[in-house]
């Protein structure tokens, strides 16, 4: 029995298939489009990084004097808070009724778990009871940096923390 040539044509084999994949040209475009986009956002990151550790100081430094005067007016005996320029910390001390000189409460607390936080001048913050505060030494305001970001933290008489900028 012979067969047509219309009949050949169906007997014979599909035309090869190329395995799927990506060629190493494809494959280096996306690398290098990937490197590029990684160069713009890791300063970024960093930025942003940064930015977060001198305010998260910052805050500790403001939310640390504000929990002093409140305990010095709810316990109703002076308070102090010290800040250490050379360790970059804070030390509340009290004078409790009866007391001839301040004394620590607790231990040292740094004011930033962040390498390269620091803070100047040395400053001490005294509390009365009335609410009032005034500078035992250094001024009512010192600033935390990590050597680029600056913020100042500045205490009114009356205890108003504010930071800026």
């Amino acid at each position: 029995m012979k067969r047509e040539k219309s009949q050949t044509r169906h007997l014979r084999r599909p035309a090869r298939i190329e395995p799927g994949g990506f060629t190493l040209l494809e494959t280096l475009v996306v690398l290098l489009v990937t490197m590029i986009l990684a160069a713009f956002a890791i300063p970024a990151v960093e930025g942003t990084i940064r930015n977060y550790r001198i305010n998260t100081a910052a805050t500790a430094a403001s939310s640390a004097i504000q929990s002093t005067r409140f305990q010095c007016i709810m316990l109703a005996y002076p308070f102090q808070i010290a800040f250490n320029q050379s360790n970059a910390s804070y030390q509340v001390l009290s004078m409790p009724t009866g007391a001839t000189s301040f004394s620590n409460v607790g231990g040292p607390i740094p004011i930033s778990s962040g390498v390269g936080i620091s803070l100047s001048p040395s400053t001490t913050l005294q509390f009365s009871p009335g609410g009032t505060v005034q500078a035992a030494s250094g001024s009512m305001s010192f600033t935390v940096t990590d050597g680029i970001l600056t913020k100042t933290i500045t205490t009114s008489g009356v205890g108003n923390v504010t930071i800026s900028p």
